[in-house]
């Protein structure tokens, strides 16, 4: 029996929240050790192409009684007629407001455009400054967007005021003690405000798989969002690691257990599909794909290769993932037909912030640049590699693995 359409809606509402979440939860490793001017930029960036916003705006306390520092970000298709000077002006009443207010909607006119309004205070009170995000939509922010941006604007918060901790630690080295304990209670912070929202979603899909009324295809689907909201609970620790690894130069810590990379393979590719339907992906395997491995990452890992290819592939053309083994390795390759990627731009694949050129509809969600990075980081943690190929219209990833530490 089909889903009803409202059923099916919301399903994919669910979806897309689970996906942008995830994009959200990588942000803290893209500006670790950062200055504010980064950590803003970061964000700004990212909620506007994720959320597909019309403007965002950040405003910034100063100590001391300085001037508060702004940055504006309007979209591509705005830019020619609302001036970041315009919307400052216009956006002074609402941030001058009571803090306790800002999480109201608000209604306002740029150029003479109607725009719908979110402003969520960056810090508890307030204290740090002010965030908002402006729609042309009459009914942003949905729910599902009011907690990605909740979620992202209080990782800010926590990092900008990390931020300003080193600035300060800069220049007052005695204090350097008192700020590694400061970090990591606010990483503590971090993990745990993350779960929350993360929590909500798992739960709400709990109670739409319970749901007498829906299809049974709907509950396959609610089935695999419970599967990926547990992935990305595994996530949250990922991003801590790799925070921790940019302050004290430590390799990434894995948990190796025995499994069958096979089998992890076949979970992958059921997930990937539901969130790309009408795609085709063959998985082929051949050989012992046992060892020592982490489950958990190597899983990131091939999402992160397979969503690759199906994000950049031409939709006609089915994504190969293909397995092969021999006494001391494993090997994996992701492969897809697509656009060439030039030589010279294969290796800054795998740096943080740097997307592919998109093939779909919508180049507006990429998400943030960091999948090869952190699947790179995660293979060389294993003691394997990563590398890429494009050549003639292929493009092909791959992973070699050991089958143990050794």
């Amino acid at each position: 029996m089909a889903a009803h359409p409202e059923e099916a809606d919301e399903v994919r509402r669910l979806q897309r929240c689970i996906a942008d979440l995830v994009s959200v939860l990588a942000l803290p490793a893209m500006w670790a050790g950062g200055e504010p001017s980064r950590v803003v930029h970061t964000l700004l960036e990212a909620l506007i192409g994720m959320l597909h916003l019309d403007l965002a705006y950040v405003r910034l306390r100063a100590p001391d009684g300085a001037a508060p520092q702004e940055t504006v970000r309007v979209a591509p298709s705005l830019a020619s007629i609302l001036g970041p000077d315009e919307m400052r002006a216009g956006l002074e009443g609402l941030v001058s407001s009571d803090p306790m207010q800002w999480s109201a909607r608000a209604q306002m006119r740029f150029a003479g455009e109607p725009f719908s309004l979110l402003a969520l205070p960056l810090g508890l009170n307030g204290e740090t400054g002010v965030f908002v995000a402006g729609c042309q939509r009459a009914d942003f922010p949905a729910d599902t967007e009011r907690l990605v941006l909740s979620v992202a604007v209080n990782q800010a918060a926590i990092s900008l005021q990390e931020a300003r901790l080193l600035s300060e630690q800069r220049r007052a080295r005695d204090e350097l003690g008192r700020g590694v304990v400061f970090r990591e209670q606010l990483m503590g912070i971090l993990g745990h405000d993350l779960r929350n929202p993360l929590s909500a979603v798992y739960g709400l899909a709990e109670r739409l798989q319970l749901d007498a009324s829906l299809s049974l295809k709907a509950k396959e689907r609610v089935a695999l969002i419970k599967q990926a909201s547990a992935r990305m609970s595994e996530m949250i620790d990922t991003i801590l690691d790799f925070t921790r690894i940019r302050f004290d130069d430590e390799g990434l810590p894995i948990r190796r257990s025995a499994m069958d990379l096979g089998s992890l393979c076949r979970d992958v590719v059921a997930e990937a599909l539901a969130g790309h339907p009408g795609r085709q992906v063959s998985l082929e395997t051949a050989g012992d794909l046992r060892g020592q491995w982490d489950r958990a990452r190597l899983a990131q890992v091939v999402s992160n290769l397979l969503g690759n290819a199906l994000t950049h592939g031409e939709e006609m053309q089915p994504v190969r993932l293909v397995t092969t083994a021999d006494a001391a390795a494993v090997t994996l390759g992701v492969v897809n037909r697509g656009p060439t990627i030039p030589a010279d731009r294969i290796e800054a694949l795998f740096e943080p912030f740097v997307r592919g050129a998109a093939s779909g509809q919508d180049e507006r969600r990429h998400g943030l640049g960091l999948g090869l990075y952190i699947a790179k980081q995660i293979v060389a943690s294993h003691g394997g590699t990563l590398s890429a190929r494009s050549l003639d219209g292929t493009t092909t990833f791959t992973v070699v693995l050991p089958r143990s530490s050794g």
